[in-house]
């Protein structure tokens, strides 16, 4: 087995949150902590109320973890949000409201339905762009053909018309500049599985497309040369990613030097805790919790996006409020000790791009609450930074278990010698048994294999009998 194709000790992400809970603050003295149930509970109290009610909702009825449904909903919101504004810091100093996000869980966790939720409103906003450009380009080409025949010259004149997308999945990177070149506000990155995301980084040139990413997540102008076609440049990238990743992608993201360049740095990792498959749930999704989230997206696109005469887009910079100010530096000052006293390099850049991220969610969750009619736009608030914290805090918690799970060597090195060669003999996916037969030609008994079977850090049960491996 190779080791790209290895799986960390994922099962092992609520004890780590545990013991992340219990250690003190390195710049503290050690002392006991009180054991807790919920080592890192997503602060869903840091949205606004109106969409508090529907992450709540939608994990009582349709049972989506509030983490991967207030994750992919700030996601979606950034995205709505664009060029449109920025976070005034200090002069010179302005944050976008890009986000990198994923959601970890292991298979069959339900990460799919709440991004598919989220991002829903967006998506219809695609379909109809979609719609009327395939009108506009079929009266185009007619227009075209007429203009050959008759040899009309002002009709040949007329502009093409391209499709504006808000969001991407399967792509190139020249095909997603070109696409967000047709749209100023931005374009998302939505990868239902960050797997092939991540490994078509690099297909091209050593470096060259997580350079592309580092850059644009810093909101600097990135450009793709075309040898047939003219060159592209985006001067004011917004491009925020967002996915779900099974256990395994999270070495992948580490590898080829990710780790070190920054880029695992930028990513804001969802993890529930305690995860597992819930039976359906007997409460019915109220749709009027899909309608409001819809409006409030709506209200964020319709936030206008002005442009200077090469088209290139002129945020307007919100402020914070001399209370949100001062509680912005004051955690920037705890935080800042964090960063100084963290026992390695890669949790000092984890600590270092939170501070992005702290401004960054500030704004994103100010401008949710004017779109829910909670609160004004006219500057970042207290509200809005103090739940930026909370969500800087849970996200800081979740970058520390990764960091642990992807400096792991081999998980399966913690089993013993049978344990791993009935493991290496297993297909992916097989039935009871299967493995019982494997178990007997090693002398293993039924039910020493049965028992090794729950282990779940290495298989999932699909179905009755019926076993998938994680690693």
């Amino acid at each position: 087995m190779e080791n790209e194709t290895l799986t960390p000790d994922f099962s092992q992400a609520d004890r780590l949150l545990s013991e992340l809970l219990q250690e003190p603050s390195p710049a503290q003295p050690k002392a006991p902590a009180p054991a807790v149930e919920e080592a890192n509970p997503f602060p869903v109290e840091a949205f606004p109320a109106a969409v508090q009610d529907i992450i709540r909702a939608t994990h009582q009825s349709l049972r989506f973890p509030e983490d991967f449904t207030a994750t992919a909903m700030l996601s979606a919101a950034a995205t709505a949000i664009g060029n449109s504004h920025t976070a005034q810091v200090m002069p010179g100093w302005q944050e976008g409201a890009v986000l990198y996000a994923a959601l970890v869980a292991p298979p069959g966790s339900n990460k799919s339905h709440p991004l598919d939720f989220a991002f829903a409103p967006l998506s219809k906003r695609d379909d109809e762009a979609y719609h009327r450009y395939a009108q506009e380009r079929r009266e185009y080409d007619q227009l075209q053909g007429l203009a050959k025949k008759h040899r009309d010259p002002a009709a040949e004149e007329v502009e093409k018309p391209v499709l504006k997308k808000l969001l991407l999945s399967d792509f190139t990177q020249e095909a997603l500049t070109e696409a967000h070149s047709h749209n100023g506000r931005g374009v998302c990155v939505v990868a239902d599985e960050l797997a092939g995301f991540i490994k078509n980084l690099n297909r091209y040139s050593s470096g060259g497309e997580v350079e592309f990413w580092l850059s644009a997540w810093s909101g600097k102008s990135v450009s793709v040369d075309r040898l047939s076609r003219m060159s592209l440049r985006i001067r004011r990238p917004f491009i925020p990613i967002i996915g779900t990743i099974q256990n395994g992608v999270l070495l992948q993201l580490s590898k080829d030097g990710k780790a070190d360049n920054g880029f695992l740095d930028r990513f804001l990792f969802a993890m529930p805790q305690h995860i597992q498959k819930e039976r359906w749930s007997q409460v019915t999704l109220d749709p009027v919790h899909a309608y409001n989230w819809g409006k409030c997206l709506s209200f964020l696109l319709e936030l206008k996006l002005e442009v200077d005469e090469w088209e290139t887009p002129l945020p307007r910079a919100l402020p914070f409020s001399p209370s949100a100010w001062v509680r912005l530096q004051e955690w920037q000052g705890e935080n800042t000790d964090l960063c100084n006293a963290a026992e390695s390099e890669a949790l000092k850049g984890v600590y270092t791009k939170l501070e992005a991220y702290a401004i960054r969610l500030a704004l994103v969750l100010q401008l949710l609450a004017w779109s829910c009619n909670e609160a004004r736009k006219e500057a970042i608030e207290l509200k809005a930074v103090e739940g930026a914290i909370q969500l800087a805090q849970y996200f800081r918690r979740t970058a520390r278990v990764v960091q642990r799970i992807v400096q792991r060597e081999d998980p399966l090195d913690r089993y013993t010698q049978w344990q791993r060669s009935i493991y290496g003999q297993l297909p992916q996916h097989f039935t009871t048994s299967n493995g019982l037969l494997l178990a007997h030609q090693q002398g293993i008994a039924e039910r020493t294999f049965k028992k090794f079977l729950t282990e779940k850090q290495l298989f999932t049960r699909i179905a009755h009998g019926q076993y998938e491996k994680l690693l």
